[in-house]
């Protein structure tokens, strides 16, 4: 199942095997960079999701 991470055929990361809401949340958030198009329920990452957002919104980004 982790080969699958590595392979190039799925087009989103909940295609994956056990990538759930918050996996899929946290790839949104630091690894595609758009966490304006999440909204987390995580309490941690709540957190710094609210923190990057208005990061973004004060830096016109």
């Amino acid at each position: 199942m982790s080969r699958q991470y590595l392979q190039d055929w799925w087009t989103h990361v909940t295609e994956l095997h056990g990538v759930g809401k918050y996996a899929a949340d946290a790839y949104a958030i630091f690894c595609v960079g758009k966490p304006e198009d999440v909204v987390p329920y995580d309490h941690m990452l709540v957190k710094y999701w609210e923190y990057v957002v208005q990061w973004k919104r004060d830096n016109n980004m």
